[in-house]
């Protein structure tokens, strides 16, 4: 399930985020998303239990978004 956790971004959904993962994240997957960039992927992944993030890449987006994401939450997982 993609989702924000219900707020404007994943951060403003920590807690319904941490819930859904608690609840039914041993039966679905559960893919937070909504502002996911590199300095708030760890953060995101240590306060809910998701183990999937949603990036979005618009033709507008910053170079080296997802590459970002990805160095961060392999940071995390040292």
């Amino acid at each position: 399930v993609l989702t924000s956790g219900g707020g404007q971004t994943a951060l403003a959904g920590l807690p319904t985020l941490a819930r859904l993962v608690a609840r039914y994240g041993s039966r679905i997957g559960i893919l937070a998303g909504g502002q996911v960039r590199g300095g708030n992927a760890p953060q995101i992944l240590q306060r809910t239990g998701v183990r999937e993030l949603h990036v979005g890449f618009p033709d507008d987006a910053e170079p080296g978004r997802v590459a970002a994401v990805a160095a961060a939450v392999a940071q995390a997982d040292q």
